[in-house]
C-alpha cells in the first residue's frame, strides 16, 4: 500500500506539468463523498456446456442451460472519493455479488443416458458396468468481488481516472449421480458418485477511465462512468471425485487435483447513472452496470475432462483456461453523502 501511495503522489506532481498546470503544493483533502449502493446483478450463463444434453428416451433432448437458469444476485457497492490539491484528486470503491443455479434429472426408468462436451465419446462416462443412470443433480456456483484506487484528474466537466483495480472471480460446479434407485435411497446397487470442481481467478492490474456528472437542474444531474483494464490472472484449478462402488468406475473410489497456471485478462465496465438531491449534502442515485471480464476460466470448461481420466485413481490432466468471457449487467440503487 505505501507503494501504491508513494507513486499516487508522484503521478500527482508529475502529469499538471504536463496538461500545463502547476504542480500540487500540498496534501489537504476536500469534498470528499461517500457512496454506499445496493446491486442487483445478472451474469450470462457459462459459454461451454459442461454437459452437451441429457437424452431420456421420448423425450426431447434437454440442454443443461435449460435446467435452471443464473438468478439475479443481490451485492453491494462502497465508495470513497476526494480532492487532494488543485485538478486532482482519488476515489477508492469495492463490491462483491454472489450467483447461484443449480437442477437435477430424474428418470424412474433408471435410462438416463449422457452426451458429454464436443470432443469426449458421448456415453455414461462414470458408470464403467452401467448405460444408463437413475439420477443427476448440478449445482453451479460463482462468486465476484473487485476492488480499486484510483487518481483522478478534473479535465473540466469531466475526470480523467487511473489506478490499481484487483478483481476476484470463482465459480464452483458440483454434481452428482446415482446409477439405480437402490443407490438413491442408500442401499448400494451401482453406486453414486460426486464430482466437485473449483476453479479461481484472481486479477491484478490497472484501468483507465472517465466519468462525470451534468448538473441538469438544482436537484438532479446524470452522467457516469466509463473505464477499461489490463489484468495478470493467477487462477487455480482444484478437482475432485469420489465413488461409493470402486469397481464401477474406471477412475476408482477417488481422486483428486491441483494445478495453478497464469494469463491476461481484460476488463470493461459502463455504469451510467441519475442523481437526484434529497437534501443540501446527500443525494439519491440509481444506476446501470455493465461489466464484461475477457480471458476467465471458469469450472464447467473441465467438467469433461474428469470423464477421461489417466488411470485408476487419477483426473487426467487439466488446467486453466484463459479463453472464457463472463459478462454482467444489473442495477444499483444508492446514496452519495457529501461531507
Amino acid at each position: 500500500m505505501r507503494v501504491v501511495l508513494l507513486s499516487l503522489v508522484a503521478i500527482s506532481a508529475a502529469v499538471p506539468v504536463a496538461f500545463g498546470q502547476d504542480a500540487p503544493t500540498g496534501l489537504g483533502v476536500t469534498d470528499v463523498e461517500f457512496t454506499i449502493e445496493a446491486l442487483a446483478l445478472s451474469r450470462s450463463d457459462t459459454s461451454t456446456p459442461f454437459l452437451q444434453n441429457f437424452d431420456l428416451p421420448g423425450s426431447p433432448i434437454q440442454s443443461t442451460s435449460d435446467l435452471a437458469k443464473f438468478g439475479t444476485a443481490a451485492g453491494i457497492r462502497l465508495g470513497l472519493s476526494g480532492s487532494i490539491d488543485g485538478p486532482w484528486g482519488f476515489e477508492a470503491s469495492s463490491f462483491f455479488a454472489g450467483f447461484s443455479r443449480s437442477g437435477a434429472v430424474v428418470s424412474p426408468g433408471e435410462n438416463l443416458d449422457s452426451a458429454y462436451s464436443v470432443g469426449v465419446v458421448p456415453g455414461n462416462m462414470f458408470f464403467g458396468t452401467s448405460t444408463s443412470a437413475y439420477y443427476a443433480s448440478f449445482i453451479e456456483q460463482s462468486l465476484l468481488g473487485s476492488g480499486e484506487l484510483n487518481a483522478t484528474y478534473d479535465l473540466g466537466g469531466a475526470k480523467l481516472l487511473f489506478g490499481p483495480r484487483a478483481i476476484y472471480y470463482s465459480s464452483n460446479l458440483s454434481s452428482y449421480f446415482s446409477d439405480d434407485i437402490s443407490s438413491f435411497n442408500g442401499g448400494g446397487g451401482g453406486g453414486n458418485e460426486r464430482v466437485s470442481i473449483d476453479s479461481i481467478n484472481r486479477l491484478f492490474g490497472a484501468q483507465i477511465g472517465i466519468e462525470g456528472m451534468y448538473q441538469a437542474s438544482d436537484t438532479f444531474s446524470f452522467g457516469g462512468r466509463a473505464t477499461a483494464g489490463l489484468y495478470g490472472n493467477l487462477a487455480s484449478l482444484n478437482r475432485s471425485y469420489s465413488d461409493d462402488n470402486a469397481g464401477n468406475s474406471p477412475i476408482g473410489a477417488s481422486a483428486s487435483s491441483a494445478v495453478s497456471a497464469t494469463g491476461l485478462a481484460e476488463s470493461f465496465e459502463l455504469s451510467p447513472k441519475v442523481a437526484l438531491a434529497l437534501a443540501p449534502k446527500l443525494d439519491l442515485e440509481v444506476g446501470g452496470t455493465i461489466l464484461l471480464l475477457n480471458g476467465i476460466d471458469e469450472a464447467s470448461n473441465h467438467f469433461a475432462g474428469i470423464g477421461t481420466p489417466g488411470g485408476a485413481g487419477t483426473l487426467g490432466s487439466d488446467a486453466p483456461g484463459f479463453h472464457n468471457g463472463v459478462n454482467f449487467a444489473g442495477v444499483s440503487v444508492g446514496l452519495r453523502g457529501h461531507f
